[in-house]
């Protein structure tokens, strides 16, 4: 079963989330918003990471850490952001994000990015 790991602060995006995801996937959730966890968590195996902008601001580094002993493996990363900040938060974090979903999101958009950046993490 394909892992994925879900950094997102918002306790409602990261309870739908889980309740879109769990009956299909494997997740590893968010425990809490410190930096050192998110470290810990990225050192588990994943195929997808799920994070919000507070996650990625926090966890940036060690994403891009993982991504390299990932080597030639693609490794994939969705990026969660309001639509209110979608210019500026996708243009400013561009190269480290796979895709974005603005949220709110509804299940079935959630579930095509998921599948089609998992998909590719199989090729």
């Amino acid at each position: 079963m394909m892992r994925i790991l879900t950094l997102v602060d918002d306790v409602h995006i990261r309870s739908v989330l889980h309740a879109a995801l769990l009956p299909h996937y494997d997740l590893i959730p968010s425990l809490n918003t410190q930096a050192q966890d998110d470290a810990a968590m990225l050192d588990q195996p994943f195929d997808l990471a799920i994070v919000d902008e507070a996650a990625l601001e926090r966890g940036w580094r060690h994403i891009a850490a993982r991504r390299e002993v990932e080597g030639a493996v693609y490794l994939p990363l969705l990026f969660l952001t309001p639509r209110a900040s979608v210019a500026m938060t996708v243009s400013h974090w561009r190269e480290h994000i796979d895709d974005f979903l603005v949220t709110p999101f509804d299940n079935i958009e959630l579930a095509v990015h998921v599948e089609s950046l998992l998909r590719t993490r199989r090729h």
